[in-house]
């Protein structure tokens, strides 16, 4: 595989240049045991060993993903960028797990969707795509039950008035009460009533065990992970 002539002298001045907020180390301790979703990238990386080909839908996981799954090569990258494109993720894992499937002399490759529940929504019915061909596309859904982004700046600039932007149960939010019955829609039920292997997880200890059961298994996976919605700080 040939690069851009220009990707090394880039990346040369980037790490010349050591960023001004640098990111830390390691996010996935909290005190609460609660997962910060902002973290669970991070931990796909290091269970992948940054070998897989990543997806994104729309959203603050984008964010996420771009930040915490550092990239060994080029064209392990997929996401819509600016253009704003909700429930991107999960067609486009399935094509490159179609495209990179070891049938017929092509390379086998990881896939995996790292996802949003708002961005999600929008393709989740794709899931019988993933089940029907059989295709090794892997689903990790950041569920903060908001339109996470927006609500970002609805609370930084509009006094934390929500335009519909919270999408789960309004007589009981999951981030107050801290009961899983409360989490809305129940991802781990649509997924698995389209034949797709799936679970969720809510606290740290538990995250690096559920990416291994999906990494190990055959065919399609979805990990669902909850947890507070952490803002991605501009610059």
């Amino acid at each position: 595989m040939t690069t851009h002539p220009e990707l090394p002298p880039c990346a040369a001045r980037r790490n010349s240049a050591p960023p001004a907020h640098p990111t830390p180390g390691n996010i996935c301790i909290n005190v609460r045991k609660y997962l910060q979703i902002s973290s669970a990238p991070q931990v796909l990386y290091e269970e992948t060993n940054g070998d897989a080909i990543i997806t994104t839908g729309v959203g603050q996981h984008q964010m996420f993903a771009a930040q915490w799954y550092p990239f060994k090569e080029p064209r392990r990258w997929v996401t819509s960028g600016g253009l704003g494109s909700m429930g991107f993720g999960l067609p486009s894992a399935l094509g490159a797990a179609a495209a990179f499937d070891g049938k017929q002399g092509r390379e086998s490759k990881i896939v995996w969707d790292i996802d949003g529940d708002g961005s999600f929504l929008m393709n989740c019915q794709e899931l019988a795509t993933a089940f029907i061909e059989k295709l090794n596309t892997k689903v990790l859904l950041l569920n903060n039950q908001h339109l996470g982004m927006v609500v970002q700046w609805e609370d930084r600039f509009y006094k934390a008035n929500r335009a519909h932007t919270y999408l789960g149960k309004r007589e009981a939010e999951w981030h107050d009460t801290k009961d899983e019955a409360d989490i809305y829609p129940n991802f781990v039920l649509m997924a698995q009533s389209f034949g797709v292997p799936a679970e969720r997880v809510i606290r740290v200890e538990d995250l690096r065990a559920a990416i291994r059961r999906a990494n190990e298994t055959p065919g399609p996976y979805l990990v669902e992970v909850g947890g507070a919605w952490p803002g991605d700080a501009a610059g």
